[in-house]
């Protein structure tokens, strides 16, 4: 009976200890960054991003910190590493984008306040030079996301190009569009797939700063979307959810949000950009 005992009170042992390991090896527990003496950051980023995260280096040196950059190749990756806790932050989206990766892949991200930055997004074309001229069936390219083909439909919409179910949705897609007076092609995909061929296609919904990165002036767009400027697509600091409150997010945010790194912002993008919080 004693030695029954004794087996039983090591099994539980050995259940506590692999419960407490199984603990640590969770995908958030390494998420949480309370050290106060902190100074080393990584923040992700995409390559068309990268510069506006560049610009805040001078910022952050003079609160001591140094960031290390990491660029990511593709648009979830960035919020995958927060949630594997490879960097500390990232700065490349919007909110809506961040919550369908929240829904989608169970993630636990917030955006830090004030948002920081947005960028214009326009109906381009190389082919015509009026949204009148556009002919019946023309090719428009919409985005591959579903925040981003939310935007365009949306903008589309604003526009009168198009008419989309008269029921509020928090992403709109193609198949809630109800009138399509000229039959135009909507087509799922990513802008920067297209800027650089855009004789492939008849317009195109696109991003400022991509077009900017291509070498093409984003001032041409046939229109602008005016929701642009209600800042629900500005984009700003994103962290995993238990960092929130930390000092150094406090510091990375207005790092940002200094008259240095805005300086260098406005130098490269020309224009492409705007704040979007209060000086």
């Amino acid at each position: 009976m004693k030695f029954c005992k004794e087996k039983i009170i090591l099994l539980v042992c050995l259940l506590l200890m692999s419960m407490v390991v199984f603990a640590g090896c969770s995908p958030d527990s390494g998420n949480v960054d309370s050290s106060k003496n902190k100074t080393h950051l990584k923040v992700g980023t995409d390559a068309f991003q990268r510069p506006a995260v560049d610009a805040c280096v001078d910022a952050l040196a003079e609160m001591g910190y140094d960031l290390e950059v990491v660029v990511f190749d593709d648009n979830v990756m960035p919020n995958t590493a927060i949630m594997e806790g490879t960097i500390d932050a990232n700065m490349y989206q919007h909110v809506p984008f961040m919550e369908t990766f929240n829904k989608t892949k169970g993630g636990k991200l917030v955006m830090l306040e004030p948002k920081l930055f947005y960028t214009t997004i326009g109906f381009y074309s190389e082919k015509y030079d009026s949204v009148k001229a556009l002919p019946e069936k023309a090719s428009i390219v919409v985005g591959s996301d579903p925040s981003n083909i939310d935007r365009a439909l949306r903008m589309l919409d604003a526009e009168g190009l198009i008419t989309l179910v008269d029921k509020k949705k928090d992403f709109y897609n193609i198949h809630d569009v109800v009138e399509n007076p000229k039959n135009y092609l909507l087509k799922e995909v990513a802008g920067q797939q297209v800027v650089n061929n855009m004789q492939d296609v008849d317009a195109a919904v696109l991003y400022g700063t991509t077009v900017l990165e291509a070498g093409k002036d984003p001032s041409t767009a046939l229109f602008f979307d005016d929701k642009t400027r209600d800042k629900t697509y500005a984009i700003g600091v994103v962290v995993h959810e238990n960092n929130k409150d930390s000092q150094w997010v406090q510091d990375l945010v207005d790092a940002f949000m200094s008259e240095t790194t805005w300086a260098n912002v406005d130098a490269h993008f020309k224009g492409s950009y705007a704040k979007a919080y209060d000086d």
